[in-house]
């Protein structure tokens, strides 16, 4: 298990200079100072991003954050908290989040100090990001959050720009108003000797050698699917060759509602990179210097095998750490990049160091990397490929006759459960309301996708139907099953509940096409026995003619 030892080392970053040490820093004290003009202060509008959500990453060739944008998952309420300073009164104005958007259509506005939205976009859409404007006696400004005009923010799955060369990959943990990457201080740099000294005092260590550093990612909003980080590296070395074998490691933390973290509670997964497969990122000068690290095959840390991704609900820390200790050669060192939403730090340094009379490998330690414009917090980058999907319905339970019956749920969802092949892609397991969790044979379960023909191709609607049906219960006892419905990024589960049949009653079955089982048309709305066409009958697809 990893040890975790929280400091903030601040450092400040300014353009064209090495890095200098300066004091601690309490971003929460940094105000937003807005300009004066002929003694006049002008207002200063500003407004935070919800904790959780994230922003498009860069490729292997691209040295900046590419194709910027916010992320934001669907059907869930946002608070985008006003900032402003220096204003007497303010307005917002933010695309309407129901229905199919058009950048035609007007804006929705608000007076409101803060504003809370819920996009509802069953498919992944870019529009408009909010914007504020602020008024006071003397003018009155309007800003949003990104720099690029208009700016844009992404709700739903990711942007879909590809993953060659120049290309979206990614999630970061940065806005995009800082696009460009940039060295960062060799105090971060692996086995140098200098970084040592500087986080002895700090650490209140001795013999501090830096292993590598990591960034950590707040809960999120929503589940999101994860399936890959990335990130971008310096190399150290006289000749900039490669640095040697690293490793990436996925860490599920708990933190305080401030978003620091506080505990590592285990390890998820990880990966080692090896020199041959870092790809070299260009750059300004010194183009082998700075190398881009993929890292797209996960191996769980409970089966040791590589698996597609995992679903994310819980703050993650990502590090990157020299997989070969004894290469003193290895020096390699992060970049940093971007803004920090809500000026909150969560870029972190690993060392190896004797504390306490004691050698501890993995300590890791807060840092601070303060631009000295405006003196907002910057973090590392690091990107994941993530992509906020859902699973929803508003049913989640089923009583059951005990003499058997079936039940047709509508579930919106952003994936189909059969794939282009006709093969399930949704997972279904059944577990049963005891200790030992034993799948249950008296319930039953049926998928339908429902599809639309748009220019002569079936095309998903996010819309399938889940038939249950239950087999008469005559055990002389009540029972209970889950339905867990899942692929990666959502789940969902219907929880069945069914009481015995009174002594005597003989069991019912529910025939593969029993004309007296509950019908339903693929709109999931109940209709006749009789009805015509395609049916959903005793959890099966039935074709009436």
């Amino acid at each position: 298990m990893k040890k975790i030892l929280l400091f903030a080392a601040a450092l400040m970053l300014t353009a064209g200079a090495n890095a200098q040490l300066i004091e601690d820093v309490d971003m929460n004290q940094v105000a937003n100072k807005a300009p004066v003009v002929n003694d006049e202060t002008l207002p200063s509008p500003y407004y935070n991003i919800p904790m959780g959500t994230y922003f498009s990453g860069f490729a292997k060739g691209a040295y900046r954050l590419n194709n910027p944008m916010l992320h934001v998952p669907p059907f869930v309420d946002m608070t985008f908290v006003n900032g402003s300073s220096d204003c007497t009164s303010f307005q917002w104005s933010y695309v309407n989040p129901e229905g199919e958007y058009n950048f035609l259509n007007p804006l929705l506005t608000s007076t409101d100090e803060s504003i809370t939205v819920n996009y509802q976009y069953l498919e992944p859409t870019t529009i408009e990001a909010p914007q504020i404007t602020a008024t006071n006696e003397f003018a009155d400004s309007t800003t949003s959050f990104a720099t690029n005009t208009p700016t844009y923010m992404r709700v739903g799955g990711p942007s879909g720009f590809g993953s060659t060369a120049q290309t979206y990959y990614g999630w970061t943990n940065v806005s995009p108003r800082a696009g460009n990457m940039s060295y960062s201080t060799n105090y971060f740099g692996t086995n140098v000797e200098a970084s040592g000294t500087q986080w002895d005092s700090r650490l209140g260590v001795t013999g501090a050698v830096v292993r590598g550093f990591g960034e950590l990612y707040f809960k999120p909003l929503a589940p999101y699917a994860l399936t890959g980080v990335a990130t971008h590296i310096r190399s150290l070395a006289s000749d900039y060759a490669k640095p040697g074998a690293i490793k990436m490691t996925i860490y599920k933390v708990e933190t305080d509602d401030a978003g620091n973290l506080t505990e590592v509670v285990e390890e998820v997964a990880s990966q080692t990179l090896q020199p041959a497969d870092m790809v070299e990122a260009g750059g300004s000068s010194n183009p082998l210097t700075r190398y881009y690290l993929a890292f797209n095959d996960l191996v769980d840390a409970k089966t040791g095998e590589t698996v597609e991704g995992y679903t994310i609900d819980y703050p993650i820390l990502v590090t990157f750490v020299l997989a070969d200790e004894e290469d003193g050669a290895s020096q390699f060192s992060p970049l940093y990049t971007g803004v920090t939403p809500n000026m909150t730090s969560h870029a972190y340094v690993v060392v190896d160091a004797v504390k306490d009379g004691a050698f501890e490998t993995g300590l890791m330690g807060q840092v601070k990397i303060n631009w000295t414009s405006g003196a907002r917090t910057r973090g590392w980058a690091v990107s994941i490929m993530g992509s906020f999907e859902y699973l929803r319905g508003e049913e989640t339970e089923m009583q059951a006759a005990p003499e058997g019956e079936s039940k047709t749920f509508a579930l919106q969802a952003s994936q189909p459960a059969y794939d282009i092949t006709g093969d399930l892609a949704w997972t279904v397991t059944l577990t049963d309301g005891t200790e030992n969790r034993a799948e249950p044979d008296w319930v039953h379960v049926g998928l339908a996708d429902y599809n639309e023909t748009v220019e002569g191709e079936s095309v998903y609607q996010h819309l399938t139907y889940v038939a249950v049906t239950a087999d008469a219960n005559d055990t002389g006892e009540a029972r209970e099953c889950d339905v867990k419905l899942a692929f990666l990024g959502a789940e969902y589960t219907i929880h069945v509940m069914q009481e015995s049949v009174t002594t005597g009653v003989e069991q019912i079955n529910v025939a593969e096409d029993d004309t007296h089982a509950p019908t339903y048309n693929m709109m999931g709305q109940r209709v006749a026995p009789n009805a015509k066409g395609l049916l959903i009958r005793g959890g099966k697809k039935v074709l009436v003619k």
